[in-house]
């Protein structure tokens, strides 16, 4: 079996270099092929290093090219609380798209939801979240480097900046570590970047930075020549001047695509506001992923010192005991204890059981599993939450600078007004995180209180446990108080009685005051421990906001923002957030970073709508072409930056084409050039002489699988014919001569057909040929790497573009 050529020449079907032993790479366990109901998305290689992004469904893998192993597997609610069973109510919206940085050091995933997370790509850690006003399904997203960056490296002090913002990354507490042994932090790279999002609809919305949203430009009515076109592809040009957008019928059935082109010099126009702006956004965002981590941790590790050293468990153990010798419901627990503690000895011989029931080693074991706690705390609280919230408010007092700059360029007529509120609600997150920052001092105070406590009780109970021993192995019970002060004498010489050290008295008897009343006894002593100084007040709280309106009217925001002189006798700005009122009623601080992070977000509308206001699509006559085609199976987009062509679009189409009565694919392709955006195209017919065996070649069509742009010379395709049973890999070159463009005129008359010529190609033999696969590649110079996917999600196969098998040479049948 071979291909022939139009030269007459027979193709190898060797014609790329196997990275995988021809062997198939299995991409997930159990290969149930499902996409939970995803539209597919195609997977990405980095552009720097060798690993392959593949989308399933609601989860990210992350593959190495070499073996095929798994690097990561992420879905967007890894590390958060599950829901309980059977509450679909927290469902994860599938995957809609996904970008690699311009560094390969993050990757960016778009849910159905318009939720845009950036995960890392050597742990898949979550390093950003941001809601873009983009849903549903998403024909193009890129992430490109803004024209800022080309100016070199940061300034010096946007690295100090940077490093004094950071922090050590939070990951699972290990007990035996030391503080001094966490990983180092790692400072934010200044130069700023973009994610260009465009969705099926004809909405584009560019973030900065992955981060700040910026107001999206809608297609206007009418622009594509019909309600039901849609946007099938999208590619930002080399100078990020313009992104052109190809159009097309939903059906196939529309009159025909047409490459149109959006605004965006805002990429490269306001460069000083962009590197100052976005890195201190996503600054922001990253530090409220932080201290959202660190709370959680904080929650996770009060249950479970709450668990482990739980007052209550001892109450109730107390109370079996005396339960279990007889004694009267109306004795309780904290009544026997202080007699025991005041006295030092039992008056009754249950009270002798009450701690002899209570074995040295149980005690010891709950003393230890508090004290462990308190560390772990201490550590979250001293080392990431507390540093995590100075650093917030120090990013957002450099935002309200950034403000305050770009209030002096603006020249809207409401510039002032809006500056004014994006100001205040900066403010207002700064008094909101002033007050999480002293609640977690309240955290560690009760920390401190609580372990003291403990203590105190431990020391007396364990001294305690061996009194009782002594005194049950000790002499007989006097009969008469005369007998008992001998003995007491006696006692006191002999050496044999425990010592027993200093005792404050005070902290032992306020433990078994707090420890052993009912909380219905006190009802008007609330727990004061540290849960519950992180989980907040009971359910009869007023809601967040209308608390942090009343912590706000307390603050002097004015003083704080610097409209007003400070008082001669005064501090400029005191917080009161330790008042009796405002802590009775306190909302969680997870709830407080909520707020505080609702705050930054409406405060940076106001920058976003400034410096978006120029995104805009082009609707003039010279800005939109139309193709003579309506694309109905896959596009591809290919920007040239090098060569005679450069900032030349190339724009290829897979359409079919009714020709004596039967349904043929074709595929076109486009190239947008020039200042002036001259229009030539050129067309392929998707047939192939296949010879099998000694028989005559036939000519039978190419059905296209999936279409990719290896670099600025060769376009990759998969396809199948019939005949054979596996998919082809192939490579033409576009640009050749061999592929004849004529300018587009007003005629819209159709280019003439060229011969479908391939340079390579290669026999996917390890999949069928009925199984829908797609095309990816890594273009970075000097690793050229494609690969054939399963869209199943189950498989692919790695080929190498630069070399050739070595082993086979002529015609492979």
């Amino acid at each position: 079996m071979s291909i022939i050529s139009p030269s007459g020449a027979a193709h190898s079907l060797r014609g790329f270099q196997s990275l995988s032993g021809g062997q198939t790479l299995g991409l997930r366990a159990g290969g149930s092929g499902r996409q939970h109901g995803a539209a597919y998305v195609r997977p990405r290689w980095c552009p720097h290093i060798d690993v392959l992004a593949v989308p399933e469904g609601r989860a990210l893998r992350l593959v190495r090219m070499s073996g095929g192993k798994t690097v990561w597997r992420r879905t967007r609610g890894d590390g958060q609380a599950r829901a309980a069973k059977g509450d679909n109510s927290n469902a994860v919206p599938p995957i809609a798209a996904i970008a690699w940085s311009p560094d390969g050091g993050s990757i960016a995933v778009l849910h159905a939801d318009g939720l845009l997370v950036q995960r890392d790509s050597a742990r898949g850690d979550v390093v950003h979240e941001a809601r873009v006003g983009v849903d549903g399904r998403v024909a193009a997203m890129e992430w490109v480097a803004c024209a800022a960056a080309a100016e070199g490296a940061p300034q010096p002090e946007e690295a100090a900046a940077a490093l004094e913002l950071a922090l050590p990354r939070l990951g699972p507490l290990d007990r035996g570590q030391r503080a001094a042994d966490q990983a180092e932090p790692e400072a934010e790279p200044g130069a700023p970047t973009a994610l260009v999002i465009t969705s099926a609809s004809g909405l584009v919305c560019v973030c900065l930075g992955g981060i700040l949203a910026l107001p999206a430009a809608q297609m206007p009515p009418g622009l594509a020549g019909g309600s039901a076109a849609e946007a099938v592809d999208a590619r930002l040009g080399r100078d990020l001047a313009r992104l052109a957008v190809v159009l097309g019928g939903s059906g196939g059935g529309g009159p025909g695509a047409r490459v149109c082109s959006v605004d965006t010099r805002v990429l490269a126009a306001a460069a000083p506001l962009l590197r100052a702006l976005v890195p201190l956004s996503a600054r922001l965002s990253g530090l409220g992923l932080y201290l959202e981590g660190a709370l959680r941790q904080l929650g996770a590790e009060a249950e479970a010192r709450d668990r482990a050293a739980s007052r209550a468990a001892l109450r109730d153990a107390f109370e079996a005991v005396l339960r279990d010798h007889g004694v009267d419901e109306a004795t309780s627990p904290e009544a026997e204890l202080c007699q025991l503690a005041v006295t030092g000895r039992a008056s009754e011989p249950t009270s002798q059981f009450l701690l002899a029931r209570l074995k040295a080693a149980r005690v010891r074991s709950w003393e230890s599993a508090g004290r462990l706690g308190a560390v772990a705390l201490t550590r979250l609280v001293y080392r990431h939450a507390q540093p995590a919230v100075e650093r917030t408010i120090l990013a957002a007092a450099r935002v309200l600078d950034v403000m305050d700059r770009l209030a002096r360029d603006a020249d809207a007529p409401d510039a002032a007004r809006q500056h004014a509120e994006a100001r205040r609600c900066v403010l207002r997150a700064i008094v909101v995180l002033g007050w999480l920052y002293a609640r977690l001092d309240d955290c560690m105070a009760a920390v401190r209180a609580e372990q003291l406590e403990n203590q105190a009780f431990a020391d007396w109970a364990l001294l305690a446990i061996d009194d009782l021993h002594w005194q049950n192995e000790g002499s007989r019970r006097p009969a008469n108080a005369a007998a008992a002060a001998a003995a007491a004498a006696d006692d006191a010489d002999d050496g044999a009685r425990p010592t027993r050290p200093e005792t404050d008295y005070g902290l032992l008897l306020a433990f078994i005051h707090k420890a052993f009343r009912r909380p219905e006894d006190a009802p008007d002593q609330p727990d004061p421990g540290a849960l519950a100084i992180l989980r907040g007040s009971p359910g009869d709280a007023p809601p967040a906001a209308r608390y942090f309106d009343l912590v706000i009217e307390r603050a002097n925001l004015g003083a704080l923002g610097g409209s007003e002189p400070p008082a001669a006798s005064a501090e400029p700005f005191r917080f009161v957030f330790h008042s009796r009122d405002l802590c009775a009623t306190a909302p969680s601080c997870q709830e407080a970073l909520q707020e505080a992070r609702a705050l930054v977000s409406r405060a940076l509308e106001w920058p976003a709508l400034v410096l978006g206001s120029g995104l805009k699509w082009h609707t003039d006559r010279g800005s939109v072409h139309r193709l003579p085609v309506s694309p109905d199976a896959c596009s591809a987009m290919h920007h040239v930056s090098a060569g005679d062509q450069q900032d030349a679009m190339f724009v290829a189409l897979v359409a079919g084409q009714q020709k004596q009565q039967q349904q043929q694919q074709h595929l076109l392709i486009a190239c947008v050039a020039g200042a002036s955006a001259s229009l030539s195209t050129a067309r392929l017919e998707l047939l192939a002489d296949v010879r099998l065996g000694d028989s005559p070649p036939t000519r039978v069509p190419v059905r296209v699988a999936d279409l990719s742009f290896f670099d600025d010379s060769l376009l990759g395709i998969v396809f199948t014919v019939d005949g054979i049973d596996h998919p082809i890999l192939g490579a033409v070159e576009y640009r050749s001569g061999a592929i004849q463009y004529c300018a587009a005129g007003d005629d819209h008359q159709e280019p003439p057909v060229s011969p479908l010529e391939f340079v390579r190609l290669q026999l996917v033999e390890h999949a069928p040929a009925g199984l829908p696969v797609a095309l990816a590649c890594n273009g970075a110079k000097g690793r050229r790497c494609v690969a054939v996917i399963d869209r199943g999600g189950r498989s692919w196969w790695p080929y190498d573009m630069d070399n050739e098998e070595e082993d086979i040479d002529g015609v492979s049948d």
